[in-house]
Parts: structure tokens; sequence; C-alpha cells
């Protein structure tokens, strides 16, 4: 069915020109003192003017901030020197089946025959991408008999590959925007992706690696103190899940079937929220079963946010089967459930107003106070939806930004964080950050740059193209 990519299309378009999906590069504490700036030589903390700290950290993944915003927990990654120093990572069950594969894998690269760029070895199914390149890591240093002349070429690229650690940390904000490193709370070789902090600080979720190239990921939680191991609470989970504000419960977007080898088309998927918490904040011993909240058309973006109120937001296609081509959906909607009170998925915004917002709704996110949400476009454009009225007010005009480099970031519930293009396009300004001041009865919005003194480094792949060296909207 033709249409059933309409709003993969959408992102597809985004991550060409970003090279990924788009993310918050400035993530504002709660209390809106501090704001993390995810750089390209790494992560920093900046004020309201825009002044940033010493560099924090490189290779800097996710990050979030603790709701008493003294703190931050971030993933970030090392090169190991050899495979016996990511033997120290892995759970014993995973460090013997990968051994048991070497061999496999060795005789599977002496006989290949054809180009390299194509060779996909059997071997290596089953594994995550961490687990994978530890493995010819493993067959590098301990297999290696006769690859050299058989790889040619390729023997040098072999020989560069080092295994990767993801560190899971959290880093003490002192006055000032001064810093401490924390303690490491995890290891993996995969990545700690998506991180989500409990409202009551005790735990944080995040999305890990699973085997295959299926985008969407396991969902596990984490307490932040004591010595416990991460707990696994649900697969094949969207980027986007969030906390209950009890901090009881995680609620997830998921789907129902594994994706086709890389594929984003629609698959039928749910909207479900698990406990994992006691009253006390303390991680369950075991989780009871899911609730499904919702059934969607599941997407690996599909974003899920829980008000204060009790409602879960969700954004998704709104698909009535059997349909024709034609008759499938050209934008998501914006839609809430309310577990326990009210039966039933409600629309929050009208047809004729979804025809106004941008067309990125699955990047929506929800205003401190929860009345509004920012929408962003393709084409780097903002708006804001109220949701009591289902009014829009477009922050951020399509002729001041050439696309989207970042999600916009709310600092407070009168003030936003975006990316634009400066003064006439035809200038080819630097591309900047701004902090905007929005006055919701007067409908103005007031803007004030914060990255004008940003050094190179750390607007490179963000603000300025580093293939070209000059503004990222040349």
């Amino acid at each position: 069915m033709k249409r059933t990519t309409v709003c993969v299309g959408i992102l597809a378009g985004l991550i060409a020109l970003a090279g990924c999906l788009p993310e918050k590069r400035v993530r504002w504490s709660p209390d809106g003192r501090w704001a993390t700036v995810k750089g390209g030589d790494g992560l920093y903390l900046c004020d309201q003017s825009g002044k940033l700290s010493e560099r924090l950290a490189t290779d800097v993944g996710s990050v979030a901030w603790l709701p008493d915003s003294k703190s931050i927990v971030l993933s970030r990654s090392e090169k190991l020197p050899s495979w016996t120093a990511a033997v120290e990572v892995l759970p014993a069950d995973r460090r013997l089946e990968i051994e048991a594969r070497a061999p496999r894998l060795r005789d599977e690269i002496l006989a290949h025959e054809g180009e390299w760029d194509g060779f996909k070895p059997q071997s290596v199914g089953g594994l995550t991408g961490g687990e994978s390149l530890a493995l010819f890591v493993l067959v590098r240093e301990q297999h290696g008999a006769g690859l050299a002349e058989k790889l040619g070429d390729k023997w040098d690229e072999l020989k560069e590959l080092q295994p990767i650690v993801h560190l899971l940390q959290q880093v003490e904000v002192k006055a000032g925007g001064t810093f401490e490193l924390g303690p490491v709370l995890a290891k993996a070789l995969d990545a700690f992706d998506e991180l989500r902090v409990a409202p009551n600080g005790r735990a944080v979720a995040y999305r890990g690696a699973a085997p295959g190239e299926d985008p969407a990921k396991p969902l596990f939680v984490l307490p932040l103190h004591g010595q416990q191991v991460p707990q696994l609470v649900a697969d094949r989970v969207s980027m986007f899940p969030d906390w209950s504000p009890d901090s009881r419960h995680l609620v997830y977007a998921a789907g129902q079937t594994p994706a086709e080898g890389e594929s984003n088309d629609l698959r039928l998927g749910i909207v479900a929220r698990r406990l994992v918490c006691t009253e006390d904040g303390a991680l369950l011993a075991d989780f009871p079963e899911a609730e499904e909240l919702a059934g969607i058309a599941f997407q690996n973006e599909v974003r899920v946010r829980c008000l204060r109120d009790g409602r879960v937001l969700f954004a998704t296609l709104e698909v009535s089967l059997p349909c024709t081509s034609e008759d499938m959906p050209q934008r998501a909607g914006l839609f809430a459930v309310e577990p326990g009170r009210q039966p039933g998925v409600t629309r929050l915004i009208p047809r004729q107003t979804e025809a106004e917002l941008p067309d990125v709704l699955f990047l929506f996110e929800v205003s401190p106070d929860e009345q509004h949400v920012t929408v962003p476009g393709g084409n780097g454009g903002v708006a804001v939806l109220t949701l009591a009225t289902g009014d829009v007010w477009q922050i951020l005009g399509e002729n001041e930004a050439d696309h989207l480099r970042m999600e916009p970031a709310w600092r407070s519930a009168d003030e936003l964080c975006f990316a634009f293009v400066p003064g006439p396009k035809e200038a080819k300004e630097r591309p900047a950050i701004a902090l905007v001041k929005l006055d919701w009865a007067g409908r103005k919005a007031e803007r004030r740059i914060i990255s004008g003194d940003w050094p190179e480094p750390v607007v490179t792949d963000f603000l300025i193209d580093k293939r070209s060296g000059g503004p990222a909207s040349e």
C-alpha cells in the first residue's frame, strides 16, 4: 500500500538533511537556570545568556536532567583497546555466545566471493550492533590466520576496528556552572538511548539494543541509587516513552510485530503502560503484565507524554481499515487517553487545525505548565498549539529557517528555545539558537540569540556544516 509510508517520507527527509532525526540539542533544567548543550565536540552547560561552561564530556549520546536541577544523567562512549577489555563489559552468557561464533565468522570471511561492501555473514545474526563489532575484533585478534591475504585492503580497515563501551553516568552540576563527574551507573557495548528520569528522581528509563535491524528497541529501567541491574520493561518500543506523574508506571508505544529488516513502514502497535515501581519508589521485583491503553498505527518515532491530570498524549496516524491508498491520512493527529477515568481515545486537534500545523507532529513537546505543545516542521518552522482551545501560533515562520536542526525546547511556560536563520536567507548568516519570550495575551515573541559567541567546534554539524566549513543553511 503506497500511502503506508507517507509520514515515513517526512521523517526520512529530515534524516537526509540532518544526518539523523533532529534531537534536543539544548535541554533546560527544570528550574530553567542551566541548559545542557550537545555540541559537535561534546557536552556543555550554558546559562540563559548562552555563556558556555567547560566541556563536560565527549562522545555524548542521550542526556536527561534530574528533577532537582542539580544533576544530569548522560550516556557517553569510549573506545576499548581490545577484545579482552570488551569481555569485562559483557555478561558471561553473551561472552560465550560471541566466542562460539568467532570460528564461524572466520570461515565465512574465507569462503566469501565478491565485493566486501555487501558482505552480511550469518554468524552475526542475533547479535546487537555492539556485539557484532566486538565479534569482528575477536576474530581479528584470535582467529586472524589467512585473513590479511583474503581481505586485501579491507584488512587495514579491520585492523582499525575497536570495540566501544557505552557508559551511563551521573554528573553533579554545581554553582557557577561547574560540575563533577559522578558514578557510572551501567556499562554496555550498545548505547543507552532516550534517557527519561522518573519525576521523583529515583530511576531512569532508556531504550537499549536488540538483535536485528528493527528501529524499535527494548525499554529498560534502572534505579539511580544502589547496585541493581537494568530490568527489561517491554520490547519493540518507540523512541519516546515517558513516566507517569507518580513515578510508578512507564508508558510507551510498542509494535506488536517485528519490522521487516530496516523497514519503518506502518504496522500495528499499542500505547501501553506497565507498573514498575512501588509507592515508595522502589523497583518491583516482578513487573505485572502491561495494560494496553490504545491501538495505533506504530512507527518508531511515536512520542508518548504523560500529563499531571492523568491524560496520556501521543501522535499517530488515524487509520480506518479497510481503505484504499487514497484514503490513507496525510498527517498525524494528536490524541489522548485517560487510564482508569474515561474510556476511549480523544482527538485533541480538529482536522481543520491539523492542516495549520507544521508537518512533524511526531516531535511535539509539552510545555512545563502542560497548557501548550510545540510542533516543529521539516523546514525548520515552529508552531505552538494551545491544548484547551486548539489555537495555533506560528512562532517561527518558514522563511526564517531552511530545515529543522533541533527540536524546540521549553525553558519555562513562556520561554522557548529553537534554531533559526537570522536576517534575510540570501545573506546566509550563521544559524543561531534563540531564547524566545512568549507574550500569550499579546501574541508577541521576543527573541534573544544566545549562541552568537559559541565557537565553531561546538556548533559543527549542528549549526555549521562540517563538510563546507560554512553555515549549515548553505
